[in-house]
């Protein structure tokens, strides 16, 4: 799976890398981008990992693979 965390979420990439062996994971800090700039940039994601950032119904919409 392509999984992208898309802001600090207080677990080092690294660990995240290391628990979930065999996934495609993508370290990002997307705060302050548009939501144009979010989809641009996991288009094919699979799995978006937060914690406060808000998500617009039209990421939602738009990132058709997210499960």
């Amino acid at each position: 799976m392509k999984i992208y965390q898309i802001e600090p979420i207080g677990i080092s990439p690294e660990a995240i890398k290391s628990t979930l062996l065999g996934h495609d994971i993508t370290s990002i800090d997307s705060r302050g981008w548009s939501d144009d700039e979010l989809i641009n940039q996991t288009k094919d994601a699979d799995i978006l990992m937060l914690t406060n950032r808000p998500i617009s119904a039209k990421v939602l919409d738009s990132l058709t693979n997210l499960k």
